[in-house]
């Protein structure tokens, strides 16, 4: 019954829950292009100095993943800030905080997914579009081809989730006050 309404809830509140989805969206399409510029091996072996590029790969994605889980818990405590009211309500109906945490939890997971989902593509755009950035920096023709790599996938996932599962028990605290 609450994952007909949590997934009803999001539904209903796609229209604010827009503007959310897409900072997600965009997010996730972040984290896979300096993703994959770790496991694109075609682009890393161009350079003389590979490693001092993975370096700089890896202190740009270290930092990206700081502003992405700042970012994900400020949403997600904003959007509980924004519906507490309608908690307040449910409240009012009977329903246990526990029940209206774990409905909050299954839309957040939900709206995760579908921003998780909607971003690797854009992600897989974006990392072709900083390839043949990078590639033109070092004079160096890019041919687009885009690929979903793997590992590549599975760090972003890892990122994302866990960023995402953190700020999601962060607020699961503030649902027990």
């Amino acid at each position: 019954m609450y994952s007909k309404l949590a997934f009803r809830n999001v539904m209903r509140s796609a229209k604010d829950y827009l503007v959310y989805m897409f900072t997600m969206a965009v997010v996730t399409a972040l984290m896979y292009a300096f993703s994959s510029l770790f496991f694109d091996k075609e682009f890393t072996g161009l350079f003389e100095i590979a490693q001092m590029m993975q370096m700089m790969t890896g202190m740009a994605t270290f930092f990206i993943v700081l502003i992405v889980a700042w970012l994900i818990n400020y949403m997600v405590r904003f959007m509980l800030e924004k519906r507490s009211s309608e908690f307040g309500i449910y409240m009012l109906l009977g329903m246990k905080k526990k029940a209206i945490a774990r409905l909050y939890m299954r839309e957040n997971v939900l709206l995760g997914i579908f921003a998780f989902l909607a971003g690797v593509p854009a992600g897989i755009l974006l990392q072709q579009a900083l390839m043949a950035v990078l590639g033109n920096m070092v004079h160096v023709e890019y041919r687009f081809h885009p690929t979903l790599n793997k590992y590549t996938f599975l760090v972003t996932l890892l990122f994302y989730a866990g960023c995402y599962l953190l700020a999601l028990f962060r607020c699961k605290r503030k649902f027990k006050k």
